[in-house]
């Protein structure tokens, strides 16, 4: 064989290797966006913050190559995405999807040019790094692998990007600053999906009329282990009180109402927590302390709040007048307005004192059981 016949068989194998590993790599491109696009496109998923990584930045040095768990853990942060068909909410903010290229466009518009020199972006080494130490598995290629958002009412940018796997997401950080002193940012947290939590049926709220106790509760002046549930409302004895809250079917919500309400987001990380899903199909309640309540079915329901969870079984379809006397029923339905409705009724040696309160929705209004009057 000639020398030169030998070189161009040599060119080609290296020619083909060199296709082969281009393929590979956009093979791998590929699983990786598919996994995270397969994850996001589906219905409804509510993700709960697990974890958060952090390291050192300086001026001189960059980011350090030492990333350390974060103090932040899931007891004392309330952090919370939901995806939906690809659409991504932190309430009460929507997010659409966007390109790096137009990602960073729109990150660069926010900067005078003097100081966009000083911005960097994480090479995907780093990020690579940031999964490993959040524990997955997940190696991204380019940065193009991960998904990038900005707010659905504007045009800035979110300083972080996504990728997701199974019951996994991941919000890593992308962009940092040059700074003048060693300061700590995050790398990226992840988030696990509550939709693998117990399940709670869609009852009729006329199935839970009734009175419902808690066996194993010792009983106080603040706590006496039994509620009363009456034509779609929660009442509950404390010292010489009665207060009574709104149960609330979350299915007469649209999923964007329910994606963008603060509040709901908040009980729905609570619930998670404690193990149970807190979504559309539910039937639940709260009350002034801030307990949730969630009708797991019509004989059972949770008490979820202060780090623990109590059982309640419905011991009765009715409720007993010496429990809820018509008295107070009168009370509590004769004296509502458009402005408030009565929360609150206390019966000593005088005339009752009733409270006012612009809402008994726990589940969906900051406000709720707020005395106004």
């Amino acid at each position: 064989m000639r020398k030169s016949h030998f070189l161009i068989i040599i060119l080609m194998m290296l020619i083909l290797s060199g296709c082969s590993s281009q393929t590979n790599k956009k093979t791998t491109t590929n699983q990786v966006k598919a996994a995270t696009h397969k994850v996001i496109n589906a219905p409804t998923k509510t993700w709960t913050f697990k974890q958060e990584v952090n390291s050192d930045q300086t001026k001189r040095h960059g980011v350090s190559k030492k990333i350390n768990p974060s103090t932040e853990t899931k007891e004392n942060i309330l952090r919370s995405w939901t995806t939906d068909n690809g659409q991504f909410t932190s309430a009460p903010i929507q997010y659409k999807q966007t390109s790096l290229t137009k990602w960073k466009q729109n990150f660069q518009k926010n900067y005078q040019p003097s100081y966009r020199k000083h911005i960097h972006y994480m090479k995907v080494k780093q990020i690579n790094a940031t999964l490993k130490k959040l524990g997955s598995d997940i190696k991204i290629d380019q940065l193009s692998d991960l998904i990038f958002l900005k707010a659905s009412s504007g045009t800035l940018p979110l300083n972080q990007a996504f990728v997701a796997k199974g019951n996994k997401l991941y919000a890593l950080t992308i962009e940092y600053y040059d700074t003048d002193q060693t300061i700590t940012i995050s790398r990226g947290q992840s988030f696990v999906n509550t939709n693998t939590k117990k399940s709670v049926e869609h009852v009729d709220t006329k199935q839970i009329n009734g009175t419902w106790v808690a066996p194993e509760t010792k009983t106080s002046a603040n706590d006496s282990g039994k509620i009363m549930v009456k034509d779609g409302f929660l009442y509950q004895r404390r010292y010489d009180s009665i207060e009574r809250s709104a149960v609330q079917d979350l299915s007469t919500y649209s999923t964007a109402e329910l994606n963008q309400n603060t509040t709901y987001n908040t009980q729905k990380s609570e619930a998670s927590r404690a193990g149970y899903q807190l979504n559309q199909k539910s039937i639940a309640s709260g009350d002034s302390i801030g307990y949730l309540y969630i009708f797991v079915n019509s004989n059972k329901l949770v008490r979820i709040g202060q780090g623990q969870t109590t059982s309640y079984d419905k011991t009765n379809d009715s409720v007993s007048d010496a429990d809820l006397s018509p008295d107070y029923l009168k009370i509590f339905n004769d004296n509502n307005s458009k402005e408030a409705v009565v929360s609150i009724v206390t019966v000593k040696s005088d005339e009752p004192v009733i409270d006012m309160s612009s809402s008994i929705n726990y589940l969906t209004d900051p406000y709720a059981g707020q005395i106004v009057q």
